[in-house]
């Protein structure tokens, strides 16, 4: 979920002193701040007020803000000349909010420039200090630190903290956001964002108790909660009922909770669509497995999605739902039977390709589910890219000739035809197609064989959870991708394979035309390709 940015409530006034004394405060404690001296700072106001950076700089920080300034100008081109610039500045103004601010900013800058292997030594040695930086910004008094600067700040330490697993962290920056004596200064949705990370983040503590009275809190004057509370209020239901009641044979259906939890419209559906997906990456995250079937479950029961694993956002009625196909029942037998007699000179053709393409013609798989880009993808269809274009068909001839003129694969709504390559360590994580209305057809061309210290299974797919999937080189294996899969390559040889999505062999005419007319495709912020997007909405339909 973005972080969001607030509109500034200029303030006016200096205030001074402090209402608690240095005995009462711990180190660490964000609600507790430290005695201010009254400091009689004076500013030309105009000129205060016609500062371009006045939104983050205090009356304090106006007096070095010539420093401040061309910290801020070099940072990114010189983060470590910047870095003793700011320190020599703190060394003479320990508390300026906005010099500790550029300074966590400076470690942030630092720590993206490691190398990977090095980014586990940094996050001790920059991410820790970068958070350290934030509470010291959140302790001081409000008259210290500008709105926007305090809460810009607060933010920076959400994301670190999540990024370092402090989840205490996290909790208590979110807490100090939603009751400390500043919560009256935000927006009412940012004071709604910061809400949903303390509840989020209280989930995922485990402390059911603690999240179920922030909802209640919430909610107190409240006729209807939000699809995010309702969703979490069903799901900590169903948890503690399997808790509760060991060696139970019997499903529970609770068909008021279900009614409850259910979206009420089209707004809802879309929230509940994107609230959804981050409990499913976070919950994996802490392997919180059992959770996310018990989510998934409930979304079945409310008829979201088909099942626990077949997660539609677009469903076509009447299609038959099965995981893994064989070629004669996809009615495709004859094709298939083709490219598994030619496998051996598509193999070449792919090789070659991948050989000679050059980085910057690569697709790599979805960032979110490729972490380390190790899934790369030579588009031949599909994606809203040129069909079969001369470049690629002049090195793969025989790819392009068995498949250019082939309707049920250049017509697939929804569609690709693609060479990909998984390289030697790469896990591309649970994901679904989100469609029914095609199967997706897997031709092995290069399966790395297991050396002595790996086994057969260390390249493999499973579908449905249930389903393992061990390629065979020239044999295919066909699989609705509509179920959530996920690949492991777990070998020291990279697997390659031809993908070809075919349409659903129980398509009507009517239903094909309709799904056609529903997407389009449009250029991805990243380096990963077009992606469909729905042209009305985002949730299932």
């Amino acid at each position: 979920m973005n972080l969001k940015y607030i509109f500034l409530f200029t303030l006016s006034v200096l205030h001074v002193g402090s209402e608690e004394s240095p005995e009462q405060c711990s180190k660490d404690d964000l609600s507790c701040t430290k005695e201010q001296k009254k400091q009689g700072v004076m500013v030309d106001e105009s000129l205060y007020n016609s500062y371009e950076k006045k939104d983050i700089t205090s009356r304090e920080d106006f007096l070095i803000r010539e420093e401040l300034d061309h910290i801020d100008q070099i940072k990114s081109e010189k983060p470590d000349l910047a870095m003793n610039l700011v320190k020599r500045l703190l060394k003479d103004h320990p508390e300026s909010p906005r010099a500790l601010y550029t300074q966590a900013l400076l470690y942030k800058i630092l720590y993206s420039k490691l190398s990977t292997e090095n980014k586990s030594i940094g996050k001790i040695e920059y991410l820790v200090k970068m958070l350290d930086n934030v509470k010291q910004i959140m302790k001081m008094h409000r008259s210290r630190v500008p709105t926007l600067l305090y809460t810009t700040a607060a933010e920076l330490g959400l994301n670190i903290s999540n990024n370092l697993a402090e989840r205490d962290t996290t909790i208590e920056i979110s807490k100090e956001l939603v009751y400390g004596d500043r919560r009256e200064e935000f927006n009412a949705e940012d004071s709604e964002f910061y809400f949903q990370t303390l509840l989020d983040q209280t989930f995922f503590s485990g402390d059911f108790e603690a999240t179920k009275k922030l909802v209640i809190e919430r909610t107190e004057n409240v006729t209807y909660p939000s699809i995010n509370m309702r969703l979490l209020m069903a799901m900590m239901t169903r948890i503690e009922e399997k808790n509760n009641i060991e060696n139970d044979p019997f499903k529970r259906y609770n068909e008021a909770l279900v009614e409850q939890t259910a979206p009420s419209d089209q707004e809802e559906k879309d929230e509940l669509f994107l609230y959804s997906m981050e409990l499913d990456k976070e919950l994996r995250k802490l392997d919180k497995i059992e959770y996310v079937n018990i989510m998934y479950d409930l979304l079945a029961e409310m008829k979201y999605y088909p099942s626990r694993y077949q997660r539609t956002t677009t469903h076509v009625h009447g299609l038959t739902a099965r995981p893994i196909w064989t070629k004669e029942q996809s009615e495709y037998k004859e094709k298939l039977d083709e490219l598994e007699n030619n496998w051996e000179k598509i193999r070449d053709e792919a090789i070659n390709l991948v050989t000679v393409t050059p980085p910057e013609n690569v697709t790599y798989g979805e960032r979110s589910l490729n972490k380390n880009r190790k899934w790369k993808q030579y588009i031949f269809h599909g994606f809203g890219q040129e069909s079969f274009p001369d470049s690629m068909c002049a090195l793969a001839p025989t790819t392009c000739a068995l498949l250019k003129d082939f309707p049920y694969a250049t017509q697939c709504p929804l569609g690709t035809i693609k060479f990909s390559v998984i390289e030697p360590g790469a896990y591309i994580q649970p994901h679904v197609g989100g469609v029914n209305a095609k199967l997706r057809v897997h031709l092995p061309l290069v399966v790395p064989k297991p050396n002595i210290t790996e086994t057969a299974n260390m390249a493999r797919m499973l579908v449905a959870a249930e389903h393992e999937v061990t390629w065979e080189e020239g044999k295919v294996v066909i699989f609705d991708d509509s179920f959530e899969h996920e690949v492991w390559n777990e070998t020291s040889e990279p697997r390659i394979i031809l993908i070809v999505d075919v349409i659903h062999p129980d398509m009507t005419e009517k239903q094909f035309a309709e799904l056609n007319s529903m997407f389009k495709f449009q250029k991805d912020a990243s380096d990963d390709g077009a992606m469909a997007v729905h042209v009305d909405n985002m949730g299932p339909k």
